[in-house]
């Protein structure tokens, strides 16, 4: 029922494995990975999307990997406020 994966292991102890769904917490906030790349992809500019949580200098980062239509040339942080914005719209959502 939790989505958390796990196993008996031979001590008799239980081993968590993983998730069964891709959900992620951050900051106290659980947020379904698949929900953010959605909101990503609903943007209308991008391709294909992948978010993954990832522990960067010992802080958790919600990183997103993004295929455009085209080549265009965009400062990467034009393409980091730009994205930061819907994924924050999205977190806001879960929050209220």
């Amino acid at each position: 029922r939790t989505g958390d994966l796990a196993r008996f292991i031979g001590d008799g102890n239980i081993e968590i494995i993983g998730r069964r769904d891709t959900q992620v917490k951050l900051n106290g906030l659980r947020l379904e990975v698949k929900e953010v790349e959605t909101a990503i992809l609903n943007s209308g500019e991008v391709v294909h999307a992948a978010v993954r949580l990832l522990n960067i200098d010992s802080q958790q980062r919600l990183v997103a990997w993004i295929v455009l239509p085209e080549v265009i040339e965009y400062p990467v942080r034009v393409l980091e406020d730009r994205y930061m914005a819907v994924i924050q719209t999205r977190v806001n959502n879960i929050e209220n």
